[in-house]
């Protein structure tokens, strides 16, 4: 069992949070793609009309994160797993945040509804999705296959099954979408993006300079 787990507690950016074999432990990988995205948000020139919704909050480092660096602005995080929100909110709690929504189902349901419901901001949508191929997760270390959830790991037979809905749902809008994905994937997002008229779309490497998360734009 990762010493996470037994310790109940992981660091994100020199914080602490919960964690429990319901969450994803933290990755120093995802804190860059936390800091590019608190990076893009300093940079709008109008921050707040901006609607930002969150795609598998997992422990909510990344929402909780932007929470921290945006406290006038509200995030909007989903999570499928009950288990999973229940560690979400507990962090939340504990970092004394008061500017996310959490909301525990579907995102992709919740998120057209929210959207539906607030027609006139950009969107700023940000997400690790699961993204590893199913046939590949029974071959990866035991701490990974035994502990991990399956939910946060498993991203279909390509391992692009969640970037599809994210393209998809981004198509209508104009905005950010900011994900991380795993090394071998660029290829196939690049194409991806194409299917979907996304022109805008740039890559990042993380620490051992392995593609590692894409921002794209739509103006």
């Amino acid at each position: 069992m990762p010493l996470a787990y037994i310790l109940g507690d992981a660091w994100f950016r020199g914080r602490q949070y919960s964690v429990s074999p319901a969450v994803l432990i933290p990755r120093p990988e995802t804190e860059l793609l936390a800091e590019a995205c608190i990076e893009r948000i300093s940079a709008l020139p109008k921050p707040e009309d901006w609607l930002y919704l969150e795609c598998g909050a997992g422990s909510g480092v990344l929402s909780i994160e932007l929470a921290l660096a945006f406290p006038d602005l509200r995030f909007n995080a989903w999570e499928l797993s009950p288990e999973a929100a229940l560690v979400c909110q507990e962090n939340i709690d504990r970092h004394h945040i008061r500017n996310i929504s959490l909301f525990t189902g579907d995102f992709f349901e919740g998120a057209r509804a929210f959207l539906d419901q607030h027609p006139a901001g950009p969107v700023f949508i940000y997400s690790n999705p699961p993204y590893i191929e199913s046939q590949v997760i029974e071959t990866l270390d035991r701490s990974v296959t035994e502990f991990e959830p399956k939910l946060a790991l498993d991203g279909g037979l390509d391992g692009l099954s969640c970037y599809r809905g994210l393209f998809e749902l981004f198509q209508p809008y104009r905005g950010v979408l900011a994900c991380e994905f795993g090394y071998n994937q660029r290829a196939a997002l690049e194409t991806l993006a194409k299917e979907f008229a996304l022109k805008d779309i740039q890559f990042y490497t993380d620490y051992a300079q392995l593609d590692r998360y894409f921002i794209a734009t739509r103006h």
